[in-house]
């Protein structure tokens, strides 16, 4: 564990020193605090417009994915491409270790970023900071950016081409979205529509609201969907990752 934390340390400090994390959270801020509703939401649609710059914002979405994708081709791509990797090959550490402080490191550094956003979002527009609509705005955020940061680090390992592994992650975004069926609300493929149907489903079965004027929550099948496909492939490139990476030979 204390390895674990060090290589973690490291990471920030080799990979997100200044000023990297400033203009990341200066960006992601930006668009997220950007809004022309006000006033605490009451109703279904006021309560869906409060996410309409934090989580369905295309553009947001698109900055989230070259983040990941370029802090995670820094991370381990480039290292294996320069060999720098070596370095801490050379140590009594798993790779299994090295890779998971990476992994981790870079996806919850941008999920930091993006809950501050929500929270101080959610305050300038009068909900208290245990409001659930936050928690419900992050989890959603942490699913998407699971999804791409599982894509990334994949691309990483196996294509051990920094600028391969940056490139694939934001043609896979356009690709899911060109290739979603045209109703895209109702889309598990769809980056956009996932995140649509796990808020609106969550906003609905867990917040009182006075009306539902944004149409019919999702169904449960509908939403468990929406979920297992982001869970599912994370979890599949993963472990593919991990395998493939501990028995990596660096030429």
């Amino acid at each position: 564990m204390k390895d674990f934390f060090r290589l973690v340390l490291w990471e920030i400090e080799e990979n997100w020193r200044f000023p990297s994390l400033e203009i990341i959270a200066a960006i992601l801020m930006y668009f997220s605090l950007t809004s022309r509703s006000f006033g605490i939401p009451k109703t279904y649609n006021q309560v869906l417009s409060y996410s309409v710059n934090v989580v369905y914002s295309f553009w947001l979405l698109m900055f989230e994915v070259v983040f990941i994708a370029v802090f995670f081709s820094r991370s381990v791509a480039e290292q294996i491409e320069k060999r720098e990797i070596l370095t801490l090959f050379a140590h009594p550490i798993k790779r299994t270790t090295v890779l998971l402080a990476k992994f981790l490191t870079n996806m919850l550094v941008i999920l930091l970023v993006i809950s501050a956003s929500v929270i101080i979002y959610g305050l300038f527009i009068g909900l208290g900071p245990l409001h659930p609509v936050h928690y419900i705005t992050i989890l959603v955020a942490f699913l998407q950016l699971l999804f791409f940061s599982a894509i990334s680090l994949a691309c990483s390992v196996f294509s051990k081409s920094s600028w391969a592994s940056i490139i694939i992650p934001i043609v896979t975004l356009f690709a899911l979205m060109f290739i979603a069926p045209q109703d895209q609300a109702n889309s598990y493929i769809s980056p956009l529509g996932s995140i649509a149907t796990v808020y609106r489903y969550l906003i609905s079965q867990l917040i009182p609201i006075e009306s539902y004027t944004f149409g019919t929550p999702p169904s449960t099948a509908t939403f468990i969907g929406a979920v297992l496909f982001p869970v599912t492939i994370s979890a599949f490139l993963l472990t593919l990752s991990f395998i493939y990476f501990r028995k990596m030979e660096v030429d």
